[in-house]
């Protein structure tokens, strides 16, 4: 059972510090199975789900509080805005939009598994295994290296995930993948994007094309990835098969959300991917 906490701030900023210099942190050091995304809806909050031994779930508890208390005093003078929301996400997620809970505030709000989006029953738990990997591995990241150096890196995992995905038989060419995911966010079309950008993203990706960059940092992450996206392909029953990618382009973009690559970039990595063919 995953016990299920929402860490309010209400800053995305903000929730990017405290995800690098305090939660992952402390995570890190404690004997506890996890994973987060990050999520809008009552207003910026970090979902953390997880498991722990019983004699040690009231101080995994406690620590949480102290952490966010801590968090809150350090940014006790910071200015914050009215909750507002992006009427692309809304609209792309097809929700009603709640009211804004507290800031600085930890709800317990029940985690429902998304069944019918990730294969059903027996499919769950794999992909909350991969939920596991893939927040452990973002976790690393997100510790190491600053927004823009992660978005290089989300560019290379949707080329390697996706031939990974090739690889397994949930698709027979690259822009299937691409061309799916490019729709689930075309809501973000109409932000303009430079010709300079797609320039800077079309050279990352024929150098990823030509087998010229160095992807062995990624092999710990794709060979989990693979094993897993294998497994799950057997046993999935809400998806026909010509479909079952959908699920692997729903971890693909949890794994973009850990890392804090916004659905905007999603839609312009996708396109970018098409337009080089």
């Amino acid at each position: 059972m995953w016990i299920s906490k929402h860490l309010f701030i209400h800053d995305y900023l903000l929730i990017e510090e405290f995800l690098k210099d305090c939660l992952l942190p402390y995570l890190d050091e404690e004997k506890v199975r996890y994973f987060f995304i990050r999520y809008w809806d009552g207003g910026p909050h970090i979902r953390l789900r997880y498991q722990t031994e019983p004699e040690v779930a009231d101080k995994f508890e406690k620590d949480l509080n102290q952490l966010l208390e801590r968090f809150h005093q350090k940014h006790k003078n910071h200015t914050f805005q009215p909750i507002s929301y992006d009427d692309a996400i809304v609209q792309t997620e097809g929700i009603k939009p709640t009211a804004p809970y507290p800031n600085f505030s930890i709800q317990t709000i029940d985690y429902v598994p998304e069944l019918n989006r990730y294969g059903g029953e027996k499919a769950m738990g794999l992909s909350e295994e991969m939920f596991v990997h893939s927040s452990r591995f973002a976790g690393q990241i997100i510790q190491k290296l600053n927004r823009n150096q992660r978005y290089v890196l989300a560019i290379d995992l949707m080329y390697l995930c996706t031939e990974v995905a090739e690889e397994l038989g949930y698709i027979e060419k690259h822009e299937t993948m691409f061309l799916a995911y490019r729709e689930i966010w075309t809501q973000f079309s109409k932000n303009k994007t430079s010709e300079n950008l797609y320039k800077v993203i079309s050279n990352r990706i024929s150098s990823l094309k030509k087998g010229e960059l160095a992807t062995a940092i990624y092999q710990p992450y794709l060979k989990v990835f693979k094993s897993l996206l294998a497994q799950i392909k057997l046993c999935q029953t809400t998806y026909e098969p010509e479909y079952a990618f959908y699920i692997v382009i729903s971890h693909l973009h949890m794994l973009n959300n850990r890392l804090g690559v916004s659905p905007e970039f999603e839609f312009i990595f996708s396109d970018a991917f098409l337009k080089a063919g």
